[in-house]
């Protein structure tokens, strides 16, 4: 699962 940060301008992905 990836979720993308909209509070930053940088995308982090967290693997769920």
């Amino acid at each position: 699962f990836y979720a993308s940060d909209q509070g930053s301008n940088k995308i982090m992905l967290f693997p769920k």
